[in-house]
């Protein structure tokens, strides 16, 4: 079983390296039509909410809604202003959540190689565990640094202005993953107390 998953883990590898290329390659216009970066965000209006009936009921419940999520795309007539700062920072840190996903399923590798081995309480496996356990928060923050790059873009649409905003999903993965980091770094807890019980009972003539 373990053999397999690690087989598992090399196909995600490749994977993640073949969508992280394509990606790369499509924001600098090598596989589409030109340059471009696009990005989930809320849109804003100064408009009133409008309500609405809500459809399980018919006076006791109304529903509003003052913001719409879209997917913006950004596109550059020439490669020169995809290189603005903040548009190459917003590439840099979609490229930096790639390569941390990418080290992940490496590290699980390695972690089930070991483990295949037999060498289950080592060092080397909880620092492998304590890495990801940072990486799984990381991921979700530089991908809400990078759409925060997005936010603040005002245009005029049937008569009414619209303002981006951040996506409010993007600030529940970040607290999330930050929940779930501390659950992974708690099981490296885990094998760093297995680690140093082992070396208590070896020392036991």
């Amino acid at each position: 079983m373990l053999r397999t998953l690690r087989f598992i883990f090399i196909g995600l590898m490749i994977l993640g390296v073949i969508l992280m290329v394509k990606n790369l390659s499509a924001y600098f216009g090598i596989t589409g039509d030109g340059p471009f970066i696009h990005g989930w965000v809320t849109m804003v209006t100064e408009q009133e909410p409008v309500g609405t009936p809500h459809p399980d009921s018919t006076h006791s419940a109304t529903l509003y809604h003052s913001s719409h999520h879209k997917l913006v795309t950004i596109e550059f007539a020439d490669m020169g202003l995809l290189f603005k700062e903040k548009y190459l920072a917003y590439i840099v840190f979609h490229i930096a959540a790639w390569l941390l996903g990418l080290i992940i399923l490496y590290q699980m590798y390695k972690i089930l190689s070991n483990l295949e081995q037999g060498m289950v309480f080592q060092e080397g496996n909880v620092r492998r565990i304590r890495f990801i356990a940072l990486s799984v928060v990381s991921i979700p923050s530089l991908l809400f640094v990078s759409n925060w790059i997005l936010a603040g873009i005002t245009y005029t649409f049937h008569g009414h202005q619209y303002i981006t905003d951040m996506h409010d999903l993007h600030r529940e993965r970040v607290v999330i993953g930050a929940l779930v980091a501390l659950l992974i770094f708690a099981f490296g807890e885990i094998f760093r107390t297995g680690i140093r019980l082992k070396e208590e009972h070896d020392m036991v003539p």
